[in-house]
């Protein structure tokens, strides 16, 4: 339901003075006019927007900020001199006071605070339970994922289990990755599409809710990544027919902003196909399902479940760098074997580490988080830390892992719905578990409310 707060607010100004851009208006001060919508689709979403009336319209301002009080204890600045700004992961239910500073001839004008109260969470949402403390809980962070079941949507989280936003309830198709966009304006949500036939492609959304644009490669799936440019590469299927059987391997797709498509990389070309190997039934050879990118070196790497490993890719060659997993593998564990992860879904690279989240296969029924050493000179990879809960948890399908500033490691148990965090010896201090049945995705951790 939305709610609107129009307040004309009287600035505190200096005396008029003949060097004043009011000078001669009297001694009537200039006066803001500031609206606070709640966005329709989602509470937690207010649109501010001010304009100068009175002795104020017309004046120029050379720079208008836009203070926000969230109620939690934080409190941040926005930029609003275009006269509108978009605030958003705020708390639900609650009061957010709004100030409009504005500079005028090198002189602040502070207008009065006003209160906006946030909306109620939709209630198509499922609830969670919590166990463990607040205080250390995502490290104060807000976490962006995806719920996956009866209700499909992207969601952002705090520590207390409240949805601070959410898009695409009720009408996106079951999404493994939703991502905040690098100009801070969208929010970008891809479907899984394990068989290929989803072809709703990535979704725009804005951060009122709605739909902007999407974004269509034939065969795109599980995860992406956006460039500081806006290029989109996405983890795209590359079938071909063997012997009569269509066997699905996976290639880099990069889309510039302009529309265009480069296929960076493709595993044909690089990975011998066994026959031998068993291609999981229309999920394909390789099943790419995660995709990282790092900047600095322009290097890709590529986790595939189907054949238990990673591959690292340079961008602009697209030569595949080294290979861990399979007999071709440029790794070993411990015991001279080329399997590294059993069966793995989401990874990092922490501290001279490799994190994993390792689903582990039907026989075992039992997923964990994993870190190696990894050091690419140094061909052996030697467990150095994991987690397995007890009683056990098998999530069959996604999974994910996220080293936090503070040493602790929150675990996503996806297809379960549960998501744990853990201290480095390994203590469980925080849980979360999605009510009815609901799955997570893959998290994307965005920091405190306003470092977004």
């Amino acid at each position: 339901m939305m709610s609107v707060l129009l307040v004309s607010m009287l600035a505190c100004t200096p005396t008029p003075s003949s060097t004043d851009p009011m000078a001669g208006a009297g001694d009537a001060e200039p006066d803001i006019v500031v609206a606070a919508d709640l966005a329709a689709d989602v509470g937690t979403v207010v649109e501010v927007t001010w304009q100068g009336v009175g002795d104020l319209a017309g004046v120029p301002v050379e720079d208008a900020r836009l203070v926000i009080e969230d109620g939690e204890g934080e409190e941040w600045e926005q930029d609003i001199t275009t006269g509108r700004a978009t605030v958003w992961g705020l708390a639900p239910e609650s009061d957010v006071r709004l100030t409009v500073l504005l500079s005028v001839d090198g002189e602040e004008l502070v207008s009065p605070t006003r209160t906006v109260t946030t909306g109620p969470v939709d209630s198509d949402l499922p609830s969670v339970d919590l166990s463990g403390g607040d205080d250390r809980a995502l490290d104060g962070e807000l976490m962006m994922t995806t719920l996956i079941g009866a209700t499909n949507a992207a969601v952002v989280v705090d520590g207390q289990g409240r949805y601070r936003w959410w898009g695409g309830l009720g009408w996106i198709t079951p999404s493994a990755r939703a991502r905040l966009s690098h100009d801070g304006e969208h929010v970008l949500i891809l479907p899984v599409n394990v068989d290929g036939n989803d072809h709703t492609g990535l979704q725009r959304l804005r951060l009122d809710g709605t739909l902007e644009d999407t974004v269509v490669v034939e065969g795109q799936h599980h995860d992406f990544i956006e460039m500081s440019d806006g290029t989109l590469a996405f983890i795209v299927r590359s079938p071909r027919d063997i012997d009569g059987t269509v066997v699905a391997g996976d290639k880099i797709v990069e889309v510039a902003p302009d529309g265009t498509t480069t296929t960076i990389w493709d595993g044909w070309d690089w990975i011998p196909f066994d026959g031998e190997q068993p291609a999981l039934l229309g999920e394909g050879w390789l099943h790419g399902n995660a995709l990282a990118f790092d900047e600095a070196s322009q290097t890709y790497t590529l986790s595939m479940y189907g054949i238990q490993a990673l591959a690292h890719i340079d961008r602009a060659t697209g030569e595949l760098l080294w290979l861990m997993g399979t007999d071709d593998s440029d790794f070993v564990n411990e015991h001279g074997g080329t399997t590294i992860v059993d069966y793995g879904h989401q990874f990092d690279f922490v501290d001279g580490g490799l994190l994993v989240f390792e689903n582990g296969d039907s026989t075992r029924q039992s997923s964990r988080a994993v870190e190696y050493e990894f050091d690419e000179a140094d061909p052996v990879m030697r467990l150095r830390w994991s987690y397995e809960p007890d009683p056990s948890l098998y999530s069959f399908s996604l999974g994910d892992v996220e080293r936090l500033d503070s040493g602790d490691t929150v675990v996503d148990f996806c297809a379960n719905g549960v998501m744990v965090q853990v201290s480095p010896e390994g203590e469980e201090v925080w849980r979360m578990e999605g009510r009815l049945g609901a799955a997570f995705g893959y998290m994307s951790f965005l920091g405190p409310a306003g470092s977004f």
